[in-house]
């Protein structure tokens, strides 16, 4: 098992019983079942545009890390999807007065509550 991984490619092995998958780091590695865990697409405008169109001129929470590559990397290969057009939005992000049009907003309840407040 891998974590903290990034995966830049993944393609059917010479035996179709694995899977190849490319790391950022110049590795391979073989493995019979990949499950892609990489934190959504909400930071994607043509993905929410795609999907959830009634959620794509909204600013998003998730962070802009949240550009819907492993999403993208599944779709290559021909992974199965559920659900895309279900996504959170969360009604209470930060506007940064410096960058009020920002696409992602900081999540202010759940940070304030973890520093101690209430």
């Amino acid at each position: 098992m891998r974590t903290s991984t990034r995966a830049v490619g993944l393609e059917r092995d010479a035996d179709p019983q694995f899977w190849r998958v490319h790391t950022s780091a110049n590795e391979s590695l073989r493995a019979k079942a990949v499950v892609l865990a990489c934190g959504g697409y909400g930071a994607s405008k043509a993905l929410l545009a795609a999907h959830a169109p009634d959620a794509a001129h909204l600013a998003t929470t998730n962070g802009a890390f949240a550009t819907g590559d492993g999403l993208m990397l599944g779709g290559g290969v021909g992974a199965a999807t559920r659900d895309l057009d279900c996504v959170q939005v969360h009604p209470t992000g930060f506007v940064d007065p410096r960058d009020v049009d920002a696409g992602t907003k900081f999540l202010a309840p759940e940070k304030l509550r973890g520093v101690g407040g209430m």
